[in-house]
């Protein structure tokens, strides 16, 4: 194959992985922030509304590497009163900022709509007010999918490039 032909297939494969890496990149932050259901103050006892049955996730969210969340001990109660078991993840999902992060630490299973009660032991006196606990539902599935697609898209993004660079910088030597 020709140099000019080689181009011909670069520049377009660039193009459409740039689209691509963009497409999942918006995709993967659409799905992070349409996961939460809710946002609680870190607060002895409160209620939370969930508007429909089926596996939800309780996080915390605060300043990053911090370890106010090392001590809490969470109790949940359903719209009936029953108690709902609240196993560990056993893969924690992480979503970080430079200065905020967020960690799923317990599963659990709705059985109904309703209000449902959360009760948190171990609260440091000291923590941080703009702490949260926050309900999601599950998306870690969801979540690697598309960090493999921006990997690969990026990887896809670059290598187009730098082959297009070479074909146009070294020419004569692109074709032996």
């Amino acid at each position: 194959m020709t140099p000019r032909l080689w181009i011909a297939l670069t520049i377009p494969v660039g193009l459409v992985s740039i689209v691509l890496l963009a497409r999942s990149i918006r995709a993967l932050v659409r799905l992070v922030r349409g996961s939460v259901v809710a946002w609680l103050p870190v607060e002895p006892v409160q209620a939370f509304r969930l508007d429909a049955p089926g596996p939800y996730q309780l996080g915390v969210e605060g300043t990053r590497f911090s370890r106010a969340f090392a001590d809490l001990d969470f109790d949940l109660r359903s719209p009936r009163g029953d108690t709902l078991s609240l196993p560990p993840v056993l893969v924690r999902t992480s979503v970080n900022s430079m200065t905020r992060s967020r960690l799923t630490l317990r599963s659990f299973d709705a059985p109904e709509p309703g209000s449902y009660h959360l009760t948190i032991r171990g609260i440091r006196p000291d923590h941080d007010p703009n702490d949260r606990i926050v309900i999601t539902h599950p998306i870690g599935g969801s979540m690697v999918g598309l960090i493999l697609a921006i990997i690969a898209t990026a990887f896809l993004t670059i290598g187009s490039l730098v082959g297009t660079v070479l074909l146009l910088v070294l020419p004569g030597r692109a074709s032996r």
